[in-house]
């Protein structure tokens, strides 16, 4: 009998064959050949790349002692984390080509370049659990880092400054002279990449814009540093040779010197070999400077294909080189003239509309009227980046220049600040998306594929307006045979409550939010379903777990229509909550036995608490609150002990599905309630190896006895039950459950 996973490797092996086959056709049987040489090629060295062999080496839980040299050194609110090269894991003799990561606290005094032995104890990495969760195995593996650890004793550290460790010290040295403690930060992630001392909320501005990739040493800062290179060098009389051969010599020493990014050692790889043609009288072509940019990168490091950096990186340059290369046919053959505006506008749109769909696959919404700001932010930061280093130089002579030219840029970048920050509220400025499926973006790129014809005169009027009539049409069917089903999704939150239920034309309702450190896991998984508000949430009660990430909800850019608490609660976390729902004019309604509301088809019925009946057991004053849609019948318990549960469930009939109390505690869950309620599915929300045991194996036994199927989000990951009222379908996101 065939799994999943036969099916979808058949699938795609089906895919692969079928387009080989009509290239082939379309190129010749040569081509066709040739292009499986390469792919057979490219999966032997990807089956074979060391990653695969070097992480098998190291078992969870387990210690080992690891002598390497730190190349990189990054700074969370509680630990620092070192990624290690050229490590060698001393028992086995065993020299690795991957790297490493070590976590250490945060009062470790340690630095780049530095080698360290230690004895460590390997960490699990936890797998991705919800849809809308970064996979850091996969992003681990991007970054060619075969195992985490954290330290257990430091057995030797020796200290090593190369020139580069050196030349950077410089650098920062002088820019902490020149610039505010508020600005240094951005000066240094412009100039060295190190984005240690960039501001937070200054990043996150940044992101929330679509600029964040002027703040991150990309193929933007090589592309002005080489340009700026060329101007010099320009100026000065040198044989062309020796000129291109000086220029290569400064990419090099700038990517050295910046740490080596995928987007930057791509646009140096580009830049080379471009200027390696121009020694050898060879015509300058884009495309295939891209291609050998990929392969060498890929070759390197397969996974990268992966990784949202590398995939936006090389879109924008073809989008750059594809526009570039049409507007110079239709000035050449057609003698269309464009100015400075036209050719910009044409490539800034080329490039939006192809990595658009990168960023809703990755983050779920695009940044839409603030991408405008890259047509004026880019030059700015063009002249920042160039006037930065002449700063830098300035500094050491005992002028003044340096200071008022760093003056200057601060008033520059004060002003950069208001102007992104004012337009987060221009109308459309990011526009959610979720993760679009496939059928969107068949439908996406048919669109920008006819569009780009009728621009560039390949397609007449008639036929666009044909083809986007037949597009609207295949949309719009589309929207009338989806069917409008309920879905609840019981996302994993660790050891904590969290449910997201779908509403059929409502938007989404929110009931808990697991503990702190979960509120952007909901606003992410929210997003990936399309939505950028919340209709309405319900606290069970307020217990850390429950109502930590919904705390943390109030402080994002997320609306949210109304919230309904039970009304027997009382805490501290409470009265914060209330506190900032009142700061954002946010309704708040308590609940208690016998009120009901509704959204559309789906009804509330609360059960729980009792009407003026405080108990001191606060899991006592949770709601239990069922709700139906159609013939589906779902009811969730919060933390009410059994006996509670059974009484309120006494006069009710049987229910579709059960969110097990109190996280499968035995406390929670009676065999006389589960006879009354024969719940077809239960549904355990709980953390992987939390220290409560939870689910505890006597609920677990009752649940089966019960023939109740038991899904748990510490095993599946995120659960969803999707039913239209009548049928019920159920998914675990963790396949391999």
């Amino acid at each position: 009998m065939f799994n999943k996973q036969s099916v979808s490797l058949f699938f795609y092996s089906v895919v692969i064959i079928t387009v080989l086959c009509v290239y082939s056709l379309y190129y010749g049987i040569k081509s066709g050949l040739k292009c499986i040489v390469y792919m057979t090629i490219g999966c032997i060295m990807f089956l074979n790349f060391p990653i695969h062999q070097e992480e098998q080496y190291f078992m969870p839980n387990t210690s080992y002692q690891i002598e390497g040299e730190i190349i990189e050194v990054k700074e969370t609110d509680y630990y620092k984390w070192l990624t290690l090269k050229s490590v060698k894991e001393i028992n086995r003799n065993h020299k690795l080509k991957s790297k490493v990561q070590l976590r250490v606290p945060l009062d470790y005094n340690v630095s780049p370049c530095d080698r360290l032995k230690a004895r460590v104890s390997c960490m699990e990495i936890e797998p991705q659990m919800n849809p809308s969760d970064l996979d850091y195995r996969l992003y681990l593996k991007g970054q060619q880092i075969a195992a985490t650890f954290k330290i257990d004793i430091k057995l030797s550290y020796e200290v090593q400054t190369p020139w580069i460790e050196k030349l950077q010290k410089i650098i920062r040295k002088q820019l902490d002279k020149l610039f505010s403690k508020d600005k240094v930060g951005i000066m240094e992630a412009l100039t060295l990449g190190d984005d240690t001392k960039l501001d937070k909320e200054i990043k996150n501005l940044y992101q929330a814009t679509g600029i964040s990739h002027v703040l991150c040493i990309s193929g933007f800062h090589v592309g002005v540093m080489i340009g700026a290179a060329m101007i010099l060098c320009g100026m000065v009389c040198i044989p062309y040779t020796l000129k291109q051969l000086l220029l290569i010599g400064i990419v090099i020493g700038y990517v050295m010197l910046t740490g080596g990014a995928t987007s930057t050692v791509r646009a140096a790889i580009m830049i080379i070999i471009s200027l390696i043609g121009k020694c050898l009288w060879q015509e300058d072509d884009g495309i295939t400077n891209v291609a050998v940019a990929a392969v060498i990168i890929l070759v390197m490091n397969p996974y990268q294909l992966f990784m949202v950096g590398f995939q936006l990186s090389f879109v924008a340059v073809i989008a750059v080189i594809l526009c570039s290369n049409e507007m110079e046919k239709k000035v050449l053959y057609v003698e269309w003239k464009y100015t400075y505006w036209q050719r910009t506008l044409a490539i800034w749109s080329s490039v939006q509309l192809l990595t658009w769909p990168i960023i809703a696959y990755h983050f779920f919404e695009v940044p839409f009227t603030t991408s405008l700001l890259n047509l004026i932010i880019i030059p700015i930061f063009s002249i920042i980046i160039i006037v930065g280093w002449w700063l830098v130089l300035f500094s050491f002579m005992p002028l003044p220049v340096a200071y008022i030219g760093s003056w200057f840029i601060e008033v520059l970048l004060e002003n950069i600040t208001k102007v992104v920050t004012w337009a987060t509220r221009w109308p459309l400025a990011s526009v959610c998306t979720g993760r679009p499926s496939l059928i969107t973006y068949i439908l996406y790129f048919s669109i920008v594929i006819l569009l780009g014809r009728a621009i560039w005169g390949y397609c007449k009027k008639t036929s666009f307006y044909q083809g986007l009539l037949a597009i609207g049409c295949c949309y719009s069917m589309g929207l009338c045979m989806q069917p409008k089903t309920l879905k609840i999704t019981s996302l994993y939150v660790g050891q904590g409550d969290c449910s997201v239920i779908e509403m059929p034309g409502y938007g989404v309702f929110v009931i808990d939010g697991g503990n702190f450190g979960n509120g952007a896991v909901i606003e992410k998984y929210i997003k990936y379903l399309g939505y950028d508000e919340i209709q309405g949430m319900m606290i069970s009660h307020s217990d850390s777990d429950h109502i930590g990430g919904l705390l943390e909800i109030l402080a994002l850019p997320i609306e949210i229509g109304q919230v309904f608490i039970s009304e027997t609660d009382a805490s501290s976390n409470l009265q914060t909550f209330k506190l900032g729902c009142e700061k954002e004019n946010i309704p708040i309604y308590s609940l208690s036995q016998g009120e009901q509301f509704k959204y559309g088809d789906m009804q509330f019925y609360c059960m729980a608490p009792i009407k003026n009946e405080m108990s001191e057991d606060h899991n006592n004053n949770s709601i239990v609150c069922k709700f139906t849609y159609g013939n589906f019948k779902a009811l969730f318990t919060g933390d009410q002990s059994k006996e509670l549960c059974e009484f309120v469930c006494k006069d009710q009939d049987a229910i579709t599905l059960l969110k097990v109390s109190h996280h499968g505690s035995r406390t929670g869950t009676s065999k006389g309630m589960l006879l009354k309620l024969q719940p077809k599915y239960a549904m355990i929300s709980c953390g992987m190896n939390n220290r409560y045991g939870h689910p505890h194996k006597e609920v677990i036994a009752l649940l089966e006895a019960a023939a109740a199927e038991v899904d748990r989000t510490d095993r599946e990951g995120a659960i969803c039950y999707e039913t239209d009222g009548k049928y019920i379908k159920k998914t675990s996101y963790r396949k391999d459950a």
